[in-house]
């Protein structure tokens, strides 16, 4: 039985350090550094207290002890950290020493846990153990690290898309339980325990499982109640949590507005500010072209306003082919059949112009370059650069890739973040777009009351210098004016081995407490 415990303790000590990497990365952005912290904190506080777990005297109570800890901090980790950040929102450092304060917490339990199980192991009094101690540290250790393994396929392709960060911890939790239950079962236990300390620990393990799951939906509802309060200052109309991201919509008066993972995507009020300047370049491209058969990739923009753009500036345009590259089948789901949505897309994605395909950008690309795919104009509506996942589509690699898809003559133009925020990751984009590209590279910008002064970048392929800058552009309060503030001197390319765009985007951002 005690071989079991080890297949229950690998599973949620591995779990317990994967959802809160997972989280602290969802809340404070950075990855990598989540990660890689939230890492060699844990192993390091494990092995510490691992190796002072020679000192514990009566191994029976205190394994028990562990569980029941465990299981309260480790179960109700993720009702912590939402709680931490939504009442510290603007005090960040605080959230971060209680995050990796917990995290340090649980090391330590964990760290008490595999040494209890060994001594436990070697000093069973039912049987004559016949391995050395070499060996059962071996046996342990092989079978911590093969169920290790259980833990880090479940929670990327079950845990997380279909059971969610919340109730995995609760669930995890629900196993420290059970595990002290079994524990309470064995002979050693009945044997060297008194009575009175039996039934106690009996009654402390069922109030704990009858409290744990009588929480699952409470804590449910006040961390939604909580999040939505926080993030989401109007009604929600619609909300869906999809294998990508947690999708809302909220509604005040006129006003509609789409966050993904709490991150506003657009505002009904002003979003045609934003996808006319994203097209702009392309409309004048046409105009320069005087072309009738064009071929578009669009990369993102699975909302449809951006395919709305498109067909209401270039109706007059004979033939159009529209791919529409985006990652979540239910984002181009939810525009294609919620009522508000088609009214705000005009339908778009239904126009039998239209292929959509739900694939990963950089996958698309790939496969399109294989196939000699050819387009007249790319646009890139990727998020701003936050993560790894996104800064790889804002990296020369990516830009070479679709450079091979472009004809002869043609556009390309992506959304490049603010640069008043973060005028490094603006510019280190631009830079890494001219690393690559032999083409005409126009930056401008355009001032979106929600977002406030937003940037782009457009680079052209043709014979001529394209006439970019005309009387008229200011219809779409369109500039390519730059102050001197947002001149950079020394930046980097972004490449897939640097990926220092990440880093430009959060120090930028940082620097106004976002």
């Amino acid at each position: 039985m005690l071989y079991f415990f080890v297949f229950v303790l690998a599973v949620c000590w591995l779990v317990y350090e994967i959802l809160l990497a997972t989280y602290s990365s969802y809340l404070l952005w950075d990855t990598i550094v989540q990660f890689s912290l939230t890492i060699g904190l844990f192993l390091f506080w494990l092995g510490l207290w691992a190796f002072f777990s020679k000192k514990i005297t009566h191994l029976l109570r205190a394994f028990f002890r562990v569980e029941i800890i465990l299981w309260v901090v480790g179960g109700f980790s993720i009702v912590i950290l939402q709680f931490l950040f939504v009442y510290f929102l603007n005090y960040t450092e605080i959230f971060v020493l209680a995050y990796y304060s917990l995290v340090v917490f649980i090391a330590v339990l964990v760290g008490l846990e595999i040494p209890l199980i060994v001594d436990l192991l070697y000093t069973q009094q039912e049987q004559k153990y016949t391995h050395s101690i070499k060996e059962l540290v071996g046996d342990v250790f092989t079978y911590d690290y093969l169920w290790a393994l259980v833990a880090t396929i479940l929670f990327p392709f079950v845990l997380l898309p279909y059971v969610g960060l919340l109730y995995t911890a609760l669930l995890v939790g629900v196993l420290n339980i059970v595990t002290a239950g079994l524990f309470l079962m064995h002979k050693q236990v009945k044997r060297e325990w008194t009575k009175k300390q039996y039934f106690f620990a009996w009654g402390v393990l069922a109030v704990s499982l009858l409290f744990l799951l009588w929480s699952f939906v409470p804590v449910s509802r006040y961390v939604g109640n909580v999040r939505d309060r926080v993030f989401y200052k109007d009604q929600i109309i619609y909300q869906q949590q999809s294998d990508y991201q947690h999708i809302v919509v909220t509604k005040k008066w006129e006003k509609i507005t789409l966050y993904l993972d709490g991150k506003v995507q657009f505002v009904s009020l002003d979003e045609e500010r934003y996808h006319n300047a994203l097209w702009y370049p392309a409309q004048q491209f046409i105009d320069a072209t005087k072309s009738d058969d064009l071929s578009i990739l669009v990369l993102g923009a699975g909302d449809g306003l951006l395919v709305r753009t498109i067909f209401d500036k270039a109706w007059d345009q004979k033939n159009i082919a529209v791919d529409l590259v985006e990652l979540d089948p239910a984002m181009t789901s939810f525009a294609m059949h919620h009522d508000l949505m088609k009214s705000l897309n005009h339908d778009a994605l239904h126009d039998k112009r239209v292929s959509i395909v739900h694939q990963d950008a950089m996958e698309y690309v790939l496969e399109a370059a294989q196939k000699e795919k050819k387009y007249d104009i790319i646009i890139a509506d990727f998020p701003d650069p936050r993560n790894v996942s996104l800064t790889k589509l804002y990296s020369v690699e990516f830009y070479s890739l679709l450079d091979t898809l472009s004809k002869e003559q043609s556009v390309f133009v992506t959304q490049a973040s603010s640069a008043f925020f973060a005028k490094e990751a603006f510019a280190s984009i631009q830079k890494t777009i001219q690393e690559w590209f032999w083409r005409w590279v126009v930056p401008y910008h355009v001032y979106i009351p929600s977002f406030g002064d937003w940037w782009f970048v457009a680079s052209y392929r043709l014979f001529d210098r394209p006439h970019w800058w005309r009387n008229d552009e200011n219809r779409f309060g369109i500039q390519r004016h730059f102050d001197d503030d947002y001149v950079v001197e020394e930046v980097h390319i972004n490449t897939l081995d640097n990926h220092i765009l990440l880093q430009y985007y959060l120090q930028g951002w940082k620097r106004f407490g976002l």
